[in-house]
């Protein structure tokens, strides 16, 4: 064995890499910079973690995915890995002990989100850290041409300039040949260095039908193909509604998306991956990092916004390398609905300066103030008060965001974090005067014996049912005890929050790349024309997806929609031509004459006598080239 491979087995069991993997890794432990292009499924984790237990000191890994970034220190973890989280709305004290441990060497990988790299304290930290490496996940969000542009991805390249020595490993599952050169330019390659495995997944059928009844077809495709299951949808509301159609029918199944709790979407995860639940009724948001092989379907019952993401949504299925299917359902309608999206994702910029001029009013902070300032944010009561639309608003901010005029954090589901500042003398004399407030501490410190050292996940129910307090009681005496500057307690918000960087600048003032605007707007266009043209060709789904991601066409698949009725066509096709020419030989004709009156291609004609004379169906005399039945 490998080194490499003696660590692969070590924490993973594994003997061998998977195709393309070894030499990823060989790249990274030779210094290189390196760019890995692996499909859905093809183990890019592994292509950093192997490397980075091989080097001295920590791997940063920079992604922009908040759960893959939670399962992946958790799945770490019970490898005996040490690592940890920085993500957005993460209080600072908490974020300050974790980079202290990473500055320490108390970590092996410091998972961050692109938004955390452009921080004065996380810069300094991150200069005191032997750094091995940095992983950068999802790479094409760096790319103003990739289809999941972050502008704070941008940010990757300057903290390169603390450790330059240290190699980069981009890894993404889908780029096209413009982005994969933007990739390397952004992120300041000192070489080009691309490893990109075939898009070609063999086992793996699509197909397109044109469908008004979507529901019934998804039955019939559940009905038909057993095992487990995924089924995209857009919005929320239509992965409930299409839940509970398939549960009163008796299929099992659940919704998930962003807006449930995230207890609630943890718990339907596990279910599915144990087979529990055969169906996930989901929006994009569920998918990424989920590591199950047997997918057996995904279907989508409403177009994506771009080939890339649907390649990656589809690429879920057959990971196991076993017969799956990618079926995509549509209908006229979807293609209206799906160029109005596009218009609605690129607000004009009146629009832009008036959302950043109601902002400023909303949260009430005065011209030249709020630098630093943080707020929970209620689109829905924002809009009502300043009569505008959602679908207006949220392009809007992040329009701002991307100028960097505000950081919009909307993961509002992070557990509430409670740690106590003060010594134990003063808790003690604190206890003796307000009683209630000594059984708050009392409970918290019962369960969470790290509350001195650094900020601990609370959960405010489960602790006030402990003593018998109402939550809403139990939460009053911590923010009273926070405002004491007794303890630090950060309570989970339901709500996103809208962070100020900088001061509040007047109206006239603001800024808008309305060039950049239109520039990306023509980039998504083309996107929106790509797979409109993918759902209504009449060519072989998996040559036209090759050809998008620019992989030359080999032979057709055989197995898409449009390769099945070719071959039903020329089955037909067969069958229509021996009756003609059964109906030509009721009495017997030279060859050439028969080939000229049937109105079909010479040499198919020519080989399907052959065929008919080998098996025994016709006579051929070559003297005469006649043939006549037998």
């Amino acid at each position: 064995m490998t080194p490499s491979e003696e660590i692969l087995y070590k924490y993973w069991g594994f003997k061998s890499f998977r195709p393309l993997q070894s030499e990823i890794i060989d790249s990274v432990l030779e210094g290189r910079d390196t760019l890995a292009l692996l499909p859905t499924g093809g183990g890019k984790s592994i292509c950093f973690q192997v490397p980075a237990l091989m080097f001295p000191g920590l791997c940063l890994v920079v992604s922009p995915l908040i759960a893959l970034m939670k399962d992946q220190v958790i799945n770490l973890r019970k490898k005996g890995i040490k690592a940890e989280a920085l993500i957005s709305g993460m209080p600072r004290r908490e974020m300050n002990v974790i980079l202290d441990n990473a500055a320490f060497g108390k970590l092996k990988f410091l998972y961050v989100s692109p938004e955390r790299l452009k921080d004065d304290y996380f810069q300094a930290k991150f200069a005191e850290m032997k750094l091995g490496m940095i992983a950068v996940d999802e790479a094409h969000c760096i790319s103003q041409w990739g289809y999941d542009f972050r502008p704070h991805y941008l940010e990757i390249a300057d903290v390169r300039t603390i450790h330059p020595k240290v190699p980069v490993l981009a890894l993404t599952a889908t780029a096209r040949k413009k982005v994969i050169g933007d990739i390397q330019e952004r992120l300041k390659f000192k070489k080009k260095n691309l490893f990109q495995k075939s898009f070609y997944r063999s086992n793996l059928s699509y197909m397109v039908f044109e469908e008004q009844d979507k529901y019934g077809r998804l039955l019939n495709i559940l009905n038909k193909k057993q095992g487990s299951a995924i089924v995209y949808m857009r919005s929320r509301k239509g992965c409930m509604k299409l839940a509970s159609f398939l549960k009163e029918r008796k299929i099992s199944a659940e919704a998930y998306h962003a807006g449930l709790d995230s207890k609630v979407r943890n718990e339907r995860q596990a279910k599915w991956i144990d087979d529990k639940i055969r169906v996930m009724v989901a929006t994009n948001a569920f998918g990424m990092g989920i590591d199950k092989p047997d997918v057996r379907v995904v279907v989508h019952l409403e177009l994506p916004d771009s080939l890339e993401s649907y390649f990656q949504e589809a690429g879920r299925a057959g990971r196991d390398e076993e017969e799956a299917f990618a079926v995509m359902l549509f209908e006229q309608h979807d293609i209206k609905l799906l160029k109005e999206r596009l218009e609605s994702r690129y607000p004009t910029p009146d629009m832009i300066r008036r959302v950043y001029e109601a902002l400023g009013n909303y949260f009430q902070l005065p011209e030249g103030g709020g630098e630093g300032a943080e707020f929970e944010f209620d689109i829905q009561t924002f809009c009502k008060r300043f009569d505008l639309k959602v679908n207006a608003v949220y392009p809007s901010l992040k329009e701002l965001e991307r100028e960097a005029y505000i950081d919009l954090l909307d993961d509002p589901k992070l557990s509430s974090r409670v740690q106590v500042l003060a010594s134990k003398r003063d808790i003690y004399n604190h206890q003796e005067k307000r009683a209630q407030d000594g059984e708050v501490l009392q409970v918290v410190l019962r369960n969470h014996t790290s509350v001195f050292n650094h900020p601990v996940k609370i959960r405010e129910e489960k602790l006030a049912s402990k003593i018998g307090m109402k939550q809403a009681e139990f939460e009053r005496r911590l923010l009273q005890m926070h405002k004491l500057g007794l303890v630090d307690y950060t309570a989970q918000s339901r709500f996103p929050r809208i962070l100020y960087p900088n001061s509040r600048i007047k109206i006239n003032n603001l800024q808008i790349d309305a060039k950049g605007i239109r520039s990306r707007k023509k980039e998504d266009q083309k996107r929106c024309v790509e797979i409109i043209n993918y759902v209504e060709s009449d060519y072989c789904r998996s040559a036209l997806l090759l050809k998008y991601f620019g992989e030359r066409i080999g032979k057709k698949c055989g197995t898409c929609d449009h390769c099945i009725r070719e071959k039903s066509k020329s089955r037909k096709s067969k069958l229509l031509m021996r009756d003609q020419i059964e109906e030509e030989l009721r009495e017997p004709s030279v060859l050439k004459e028969l080939v000229r009156k049937l109105d079909f291609d010479e040499d198919a004609l020519y080989a399907e006598v052959r065929s008919m004379v080998d098996e025994g169906l016709i006579l051929y005399d070559e003297l005469q080239d006649r043939i006549s039945k037998k």
